[in-house]
């Protein structure tokens, strides 16, 4: 399958995943309320956070071990089956670790049932096999059974969820749409692999696997335990509104990060193939391809920030917006972080420079969420977690080869930042007409949009630009 399939079919797994909650956060957040949404985001994200130690890493190095024994069915066997068999362990440890938990803390303990609900995620975590069918180039299996789980859960969120006692009721429909995927995968899994037994090695991953574990660790920590942090240090009211604004800063991320899993494989065959011109070509268009969407993404954010939070959660949740403020910068340093930390250190094997990164991200995080959050709320974990972004990026980019990233082409980044500079200018002529703050929003975009591409295709020729015009034109023809 092309590049350009599955960079479609992976944008809509990804796009499908993160929309799914901002689709129907608007109508929860009305019906639960900030305390509601914080009691339920606080119990799913604790358990996501052991589910993603289940994995041990495996979500990632998987995929590029896949890619590489892809072309030998015998290998792709036991690889597969010595990945499986670790992940398994790893869960049922951690389920006991989890269990613990729940006992041991009282405030846990007293809402034992969300924590069980939410647990689900972790205890099915082995049989979260994207990673498989994301290294043989299989999108648009993942992308279109994720849709089919997504679509079920978002009928059964309107009908079963109707007032803010349906706390329970949302966290299994929340629950059920990530363990939908993980079960459709037996169905699958027989077509392309056997689950062997004998002849397996897992030595080999251990050292791999421990590196990258520990960087998901620090990771998860920082992006994914914010707002487990931030219940802990104040209220869940707080949770709430962080939850409102990450979502929301979040959003266009897909589009971003999902070039990234799509080029891993064929960069880890590039590497194995020793094409250094070929990865380099790769690498050069996925960095310009994260200039152009990520740039105007954040101008966006960050000028619209009220409207977007009236919009999508209500004037309850106003509060949000100046942590949505501080978020806006997390498009543009999740995509460059995806991109060197994805498609250039983990395909080279240089998983423990990936550690010290997000390593120094985490104490960083700890360090500033502490200092901030007590007196700021859910705007000192939106600063603590945009600083960290920001470090572990440039680590990142600190440990990549030098040749390398300087045939990068940087001055993309200039470009479009240049062009998004006018967006204040425009939200400013619309603030001073006076329109309702939805229509100021749906304008601000659309004008903002068609200004954009305007510059980018005719001022700079953008490649992006010519492709989708080319494309369009073909389409009429």
């Amino acid at each position: 399958m092309s590049v350009k399939k599955n960079y479609f079919y992976n944008t809509m797994l990804m796009g499908t995943n993160l929309l799914f909650p901002v689709v129907t956060f608007p109508y929860v957040a009305r019906v639960l309320g900030p305390e509601g949404i914080g009691n339920a985001q606080f119990a799913f994200t604790y358990a996501q956070y052991f589910s993603l130690l289940a994995a041990v890493g495996i979500p990632y190095y998987g995929i590029k071990e896949i890619a590489m024994a892809r072309g030998n069915q015998l290998k792709l066997n036991k690889t597969f089956s010595e990945l499986f068999i670790i992940s398994t362990a790893a869960t049922v440890f951690t389920i006991v670790i989890y269990a613990f938990s729940i006992i041991a803390i009282p405030e846990f303990r007293s809402q034992a049932s969300l924590y069980i609900i939410s647990g689900l995620i972790l205890a099915f975590s082995f049989l979260n096999l994207d990673w498989l069918f994301n290294g043989l180039e299989n999108f648009k299996l993942v992308s279109l059974r994720s849709l089919l789980i997504k679509l079920i859960a978002l009928i059964g969120l309107f009908i079963l969820v109707q007032d803010s006692d349906d706390i329970e009721m949302y966290l299994i429909i929340l629950t059920f749409s990530y363990i939908g995927n993980f079960l459709l995968n037996l169905f699958y899994l027989k077509k392309y692999v056997k689950l062997v037994f004998k002849g397996l090695r897992f030595k080999h991953h251990i050292s791999s696997l421990l590196f990258i574990l520990s960087a998901s660790f620090a990771t998860t920590i920082y992006s994914t335990l914010d707002s487990v942090t931030l219940g802990l240090i104040t209220d869940k009211v707080q949770v709430g509104l962080y939850t409102a604004s990450i979502k929301l800063a979040k959003v266009g991320v897909p589009l971003i990060t999902s070039l990234s899993a799509v080029l891993v494989p064929r960069i880890a065959n590039a590497i194995e193939r020793k094409s250094i011109q070929e990865e380099e070509m790769i690498l050069k268009k996925s960095f310009a391809f994260i200039a152009f969407i990520a740039v105007p993404i954040t101008f966006g954010i960050f000028i619209y920030s009220e409207n977007l939070i009236i919009l999508f959660s209500g004037i309850e949740f106003i509060e949000a917006a100046i942590s949505l403020k501080y978020l806006a910068g997390l498009p543009i340093f999740i995509g460059l972080g995806y991109l060197f930390g994805f498609q250039i250190l983990i395909p080279r094997g240089r998983n423990n420079y990936l550690f010290y990164s997000t390593m120094s991200g985490l104490l960083l995080f700890l360090g500033l969420n502490f200092i901030l959050t007590p007196g700021l709320g859910s705007k000192g974990t939106a600063i603590a977690i945009l600083c960290t972004e920001f470090l572990v990026t440039t680590f990142y980019i600190s440990f990549t080869p030098k040749p390398l990233k300087r045939r990068l082409p940087w001055i993309e980044f200039l470009k479009a930042g240049g062009i998004c500079l006018v967006f204040f200018a425009f939200k400013l002529i619309l603030s001073r007409i006076g329109v309702d703050t939805n229509l100021e929003l749906v304008l601000g975009i659309i004008i903002s949009g068609i200004f954009y591409f305007l510059v980018q295709g005719l001022l700079f020729s953008n490649q992006f630009v010519r492709a989708a015009l080319e494309a369009v034109r073909i389409k009429i023809n």
